[in-house]
C-alpha cells in the first residue's frame, strides 16, 4: 500500500512539473510575442519611438534568456518552480492590464510595484536555478553559471534599489514629517535589503578574477554553447528570427540617435534614447553569440595584433595614404567654411556664457586632423629610422588611425548636410550605417588573418 501511495504522489508531482513548466513556456512566449507586435505596430504607423524599441529590447532579452535556461535546466523543484511560475504571471501582467485595466497604469504605484516584483521574482529565479543545477552547470555550462549568478544578484540589487527614487521623492514634497521618517525608515529598510546583493556579486566577481579556480571557469565558459540544445524546441528557434533582426535594428537606431546628440543637436533626449536603444540591441546579439560560442573568436579577433600580417614596406605605404586622406579633407574642411558663412553658422548650445556654433565644429575637424597628421608623420619617421621594436603593435597603432579618419569624416558630413541642405535625420542614418559596415568588414578583415 504505501508503494502504491508513492507511485501515485510521484505521478502527481510529475504532472505538477510538466503542468508548470509548459505554464511558465506558454505565458512567456506570449510576452515575446506581444513585444514583437508592440514593436511592429509603433514602426508600422510612424510612431518610431527609440525609448519604446529599447524597452522591447531589453525585455525581450531577459525573457529570451530565462526561456533557454527553462528548456536547457528543467527545473524540479517545488521552490524554483513556483517562483518561475510567478516571474512569467508578473510578466504577463502588462498585457493583461494594457488590454482590461488602462486606467492602472496612471497610478504612481503601478510601475514601481511591477519593477520591483518583476526584478526580484527574476532575481530569485535565477539563484534557484544555480543552487538546484550547481554541479551540473559548472561542470556542463560555465557560462551559464556564470550568468545565473551574475542576474540573479543584479536584479535582486536592482528590484530593491528601484524603489528608493520614489521613496526619496516622497521625503522631499510630503508635507508631514512622520511621513518623511516613514519613507526614511522604508529607504533604510530596503538599502540594508541591498547589501546582500551587493556583497554577493563582489564576492562573485573577486573569484572569477583573483582565483585560480575562478578564472579557469571563465577560461572554459567562452567556449561554452547551448544553442543546437535549445533550439530543438521550435518556439525558441522562431522567436530568435524576430528577436536578431530586432536588436540590429535597436543597434542601428540607437546609433543614428548617439551620432545625431554629439554632431547635430546636444539634446539630452536623444542621448537617453540612444544609449537605452543600443544597449538593449547590443545585449542581445551579445547574447546570441554567447549561447553559439562564438565568443572565444570573438575575443581572439579583438585581441589580434593588427590588421593582416603587414610588412615595413605595406606600413609605410599606409602610412602615406593616410597623409594624403589628411591633406584632401583640410581641402575639404576649408570649403565647408565658406558654405557655412553663406549658409549662415548655426548657435548649437551656450556652456556657461561659452557658444558652441558650426565654426566650433570645423576647428574641432582642423584640429583632429592635425592630430592624426602629427600621428602618421611620426610612426613614419620610426619605420624609416628603423627605431621599431613591435611590428605588430606598429601595425595596430596604424589601424587605429585610419580608424579615426573614418570617424572623422562621419563627423564632418553632419556640418556639410546643413550647409548643403540635407535633412539632417538623412545624414545621421547613411552615415550611421556606413560606420557600422565599415566597422564589421574591418572586424571581417582581422577574421581572416
Amino acid at each position: 500500500m504505501p508503494l502504491k501511495n508513492d507511485h501515485e504522489s510521484e505521478i502527481i508531482g510529475q504532472r505538477r512539473t510538466s503542468f508548470l513548466f509548459y505554464a511558465q513556456l506558454t505565458l512567456v512566449s506570449l510576452v515575446v510575442v506581444f513585444l514583437c507586435a508592440m514593436f511592429i505596430m509603433n514602426v508600422l504607423f510612424g510612431a518610431f519611438d527609440l525609448l519604446v524599441l529599447s524597452y522591447v529590447s531589453a525585455s525581450m532579452l531577459t525573457l529570451l534568456i530565462f526561456l533557454d535556461f527553462l528548456i536547457l535546466l528543467p527545473p524540479k523543484r517545488a521552490s524554483t518552480q513556483i517562483v518561475g511560475t510567478a516571474f512569467t504571471i508578473i510578466s504577463f501582467m502588462p498585457v493583461l492590464i494594457g488590454f482590461f485595466y488602462p486606467t492602472l497604469f496612471q497610478n504612481e504605484l503601478t510601475p514601481i510595484a511591477y519593477v520591483y516584483f518583476y526584478s526580484l521574482f527574476y532575481g530569485a529565479w535565477n539563484l534557484s536555478m544555480y543552487k538546484e543545477q550547481k554541479e551540473t552547470v559548472e561542470r556542463e555550462h560555465p557560462q551559464v553559471m556564470i550568468l545565473l549568478l551574475r542576474r540573479g544578484f543584479f536584479f535582486m540589487l536592482y528590484g530593491y534599489l528601484s524603489v528608493i527614487p520614489f521613496t526619496t521623492l516622497k521625503i522631499l514634497f510630503v508635507e508631514t514629517m512622520l511621513l518623511k521618517v516613514n519613507f526614511i525608515l522604508i529607504s533604510i529598510v530596503f538599502l540594508i535589503f541591498a547589501l546582500y546583493p551587493v556583497s554577493s556579486l563582489v564576492k562573485l566577481e573577486f573569484y572569477l578574477r583573483r582565483t585560480k579556480k575562478g578564472r579557469k571557469i571563465v577560461a572554459r565558459s567562452f567556449r561554452d554553447e547551448w544553442k543546437k540544445s535549445v533550439d530543438e524546441n521550435m518556439l525558441v528557434k522562431v522567436l530568435w528570427y524576430f528577436a536578431l533582426p530586432l536588436g540590429a535594428l535597436s543597434v542601428y537606431g540607437g546609433a543614428v540617435c548617439l551620432y545625431s546628440f554629439v554632431f547635430i543637436a546636444l539634446k539630452p533626449e536623444y542621448f537617453l534614447a540612444g544609449l537605452l536603444a543600443l544597449g538593449g540591441g547590443i545585449s542581445i546579439l551579445m547574447y546570441h553569440w554567447t549561447r553559439t560560442g562564438s565568443l572565444s573568436k570573438i575575443r581572439k579577433i579583438l585581441l589580434a595584433p593588427s590588421t593582416g600580417k603587414m610588412t615595413i614596406g605595406d606600413l609605410k605605404e599606409s602610412l602615406r595614404d593616410l597623409q594624403k586622406w589628411c591633406f584632401g579633407l583640410f581641402g575639404a574642411v576649408f570649403a565647408l567654411i565658406g558654405l557655412l558663412r553663406y549658409k549662415g553658422i548655426r548657435v548649437l548650445a551656450v556652456f556657461g556664457g561659452v557658444e558652441i556654433n558650426d565654426m566650433t565644429l570645423v576647428y574641432v575637424d582642423i584640429f583632429w586632423l592635425l592630430t592624426l597628421l602629427l600621428s602618421a608623420e611620426w610612426l613614419l619617421q620610426l619605420v624609416k629610422r628603423k627605431r621599431i621594436t613591435d611590428l605588430a603593435k606598429l601595425s595596430k597603432n596604424v589601424d587605429y588611425l585610419h580608424s579615426a579618419l573614418w570617424y572623422f569624416l562621419a563627423g564632418l558630413t553632419g556640418s556639410y548636410s546643413y550647409a548643403l541642405g540635407v535633412p539632417i535625420i538623412v545624414d545621421a542614418m547613411v552615415v550611421v550605417a556606413f560606420l557600422l559596415i565599415t566597422t564589421i568588414y574591418r572586424v571581417y578583415l582581422r577574421s581572416r588573418f
